[in-house]
């Protein structure tokens, strides 16, 4: 693709997107505020006219691509821009003075990309004119001072959706974001790569709608540098694009853009992609919020919202294989509740489910390291599993586990080990050498030591800490 011959085509489908832009705009103002006198109908020619001639433009093949000389192809627009100034002065004339509010405003912005047009087609090939009103240029990430700008506040709440508008020509800035904050949108719109990626450092937002075509840093590279922090369905990024080839759509997809739409933008077709990829947006995060809700059923205890079996029992596996593999120790604790069971029947079941939360909250709040697991093993019995601790370590975790929940001091009147609620703890250790099969059993005897200290602290008077011998 030749960019030169591009850039003839962008520059000017650049006017005629503002005409038809800011007269969709007009058109939406004259039905809110009831007013026609004829200038509906004559805005609907001039749109119509306009997007012939956009047509016209699409169909430019420059001398290098083969074609005439660009004079000779500007030559059939003088009737089409002749209707152009007609229709705009009807319009103009159709208008009241009063009460339009910023209709004028818009008419004559339509009427100055209008003459910008007429002006380009004039120079024919032998300049590129500039933009009348391309805004300020952003000179690199350092420099923000007036590349970038809020919309107007509008009305839209707090909640609503925000949307990133990106494009280094203000008028497109504007026709986007004045549309969109209709639609109940929070805007905000920047002037260049630079200054998108400097805003979505500091701010947050829902969506971003972003210009193909710009100096410094195109569209191109701002898409490959958000895809490196958001995923599609975290950020959605919806490309508005000129060119008119299927390579760069394709190129763009292909990065991480969701969507794209072309220029001059079909406003309801950009508003109901928009709205699918909100949605689908929202989609994704309930879907995470559901798949984080399943994950604390089917992992954590409902009554104690400890880790539960099912969670120790993975850890455990996962920890003992990497303890296999890299030769480290790995211990762990079993934890009983004295005399439960007469707890339940002298106090209640609603009770003896209070302490066990009261257990659970106590032992899961004891200090330790980021990889040991607390967990409640089934009915009144605890446990943890203490990757890479010696059993002596082991060991004086397990008694401050013993300690914690001896703090709460818990009434219990049917215990025969103290007047309040007590553990009896047991604890043990190794340094697993074998796999396969063997391995497995030796990960179930490493718990049935554990069981058999935890017998042991019973038998021993309860409310204490004992641990097994070392494995044979």
């Amino acid at each position: 693709m030749n960019v030169a011959n591009t850039n003839i085509r962008h520059d000017l489908r650049t006017p005629v997107n503002h005409i038809i832009g800011y007269a969709e705009m007009v058109q939406e103002d004259l039905e809110d505020a009831g007013i026609d006198g004829g200038s509906g109908q004559q805005l609907s020619a001039l749109v119509q006219k306009a997007h012939e001639l956009l047509e016209q433009v699409n169909r430019i093949r420059t001398p290098e691509e083969g074609g005439p000389p660009l004079e000779d192809q500007f030559a059939e627009w003088t009737d089409v821009l002749s209707d152009l100034t007609r229709l705009h002065s009807d319009v103009r004339a159709a208008v009241p003075e009063a009460g339009a509010g910023s209709l004028h405003g818009d008419l004559d912005k339509i009427g100055d990309a209008i003459n910008h047009l007429a002006d380009m087609v004039r120079a024919g090939s032998r300049t590129r004119l500039a933009d009348p009103d391309p805004g300020p240029e952003a000179s690199g990430p350092g420099d923000a001072t007036g590349a970038s700008s809020d919309a107007p506040p509008g009305e839209a709440p707090e909640d609503a959706p925000r949307i990133l508008v990106v494009d280094d020509n203000r008028s497109n800035l504007e026709i986007l974001a004045r549309r969109l904050e209709r639609e109940g949108y929070r805007v905000s719109a920047v002037t260049s790569g630079f200054h998108a990626l400097a805003r979505l450092g500091d701010e947050t937002f829902d969506l971003i709608l972003l210009d193909v075509v710009m100096p410094d840093m195109d569209g191109q590279e701002v898409l490959d540098r958000v895809r490196r922090k958001y995923g599609p369905t975290e950020l959605p990024v919806i490309m508005v694009t000129g060119l008119y080839n299927s390579d760069s759509i394709v190129q763009a997809l292909n990065a991480g853009a969701n969507d794209y739409v072309t220029k001059p933008v079909d406003f309801p077709v950009a508003l109901a992609r928009i709205r699918t990829h909100l949605q689908l947006g929202e989609l994704a995060r309930d879907l995470a919020a559901a798949n984080e809700r399943l994950f604390r059923y089917s992992y954590m205890d409902g009554l104690t919202a400890i880790p539960n079996r099912r969670h120790f029992d993975e850890h455990y596996a996962r920890e003992w294989d990497r303890a296999r593999r890299e030769s480290l120790p790995i211990a762990v604790v079993l934890m009983d509740i004295d005399y439960f069971k007469p707890f339940n029947d002298y106090y209640g079941h609603e009770a003896g489910d209070r302490v066990l939360k009261e257990v659970g909250r106590a032992l899961d709040a004891t200090p330790r390291r980021s990889s040991d697991l607390v967990a409640r093993y089934g009915g009144e019995e605890f446990v943890a599993v203490l990757p890479g601790a010696e059993q002596s370590d082991a060991r004086d975790f397990a008694e401050r586990l013993r300690a914690s929940v001896e703090a709460l001091e818990l009434e219990h009147s049917q215990s025969g080990a103290a007047a309040h609620v007590t553990l009896s703890v047991g604890v043990a250790g190794e340094r697993p050498v074998t796999g396969g099969d063997e391995a497995d059993d030796r990960r179930r005897q490493l718990l049935l030591r554990a069981d058999e200290a935890l017998y042991e602290a019973k038998e021993g008077g309860r409310n204490q800490v004992r641990c097994a011998p070392d494995p044979a």
